[in-house]
């Protein structure tokens, strides 16, 4: 049985990626399926407690239909919360190329598109 810290730290993990999850922007209609079938393995692996492969579901999600900032600082807490250091160098990448969209499109005057305000 697993010690009570442990537990938090699931908890704490499933917490993160839920709310990865919920920011992420609606696909556009020719991603739609492949992101229907992406987001049904996250939730069964999330149902499992299989975190790690709910985060590899999230990233999928997350290169499909470019989200908000805060989705990849999520996808980072959740790694280095499961001890998963070694992904948070690409999700650190996407976090700033997020950024840079936000910024370069402030620049241009244009209205920030809906996936980046979510800071």
């Amino acid at each position: 049985m697993a010690d009570v810290t442990q537990v938090k730290r699931w908890k704490i993990s499933e917490t993160l990626l839920k709310r990865a999850h919920q920011v992420l922007p609606h696909p556009e209609k020719k991603e739609e399926e492949q992101f229907c079938a992406l987001e049904k393995e996250f939730f069964e692996y999330l149902e499992h407690n299989e975190h790690e492969l709910a985060l590899d579901m999230l990233q999928e999600l997350g290169e499909l239909v470019l989200p908000c900032s805060g989705f990849w600082q999520d996808l980072i807490r959740a790694a280095e919360n499961m001890g998963l250091s070694s992904r948070t160098p690409y999700f650190e990448k996407m976090f700033h190329e997020t950024l840079g969209r936000l910024q370069k499109s402030e620049k241009n005057g244009a209205e920030p598109a809906a996936t980046t305000q979510c800071l």
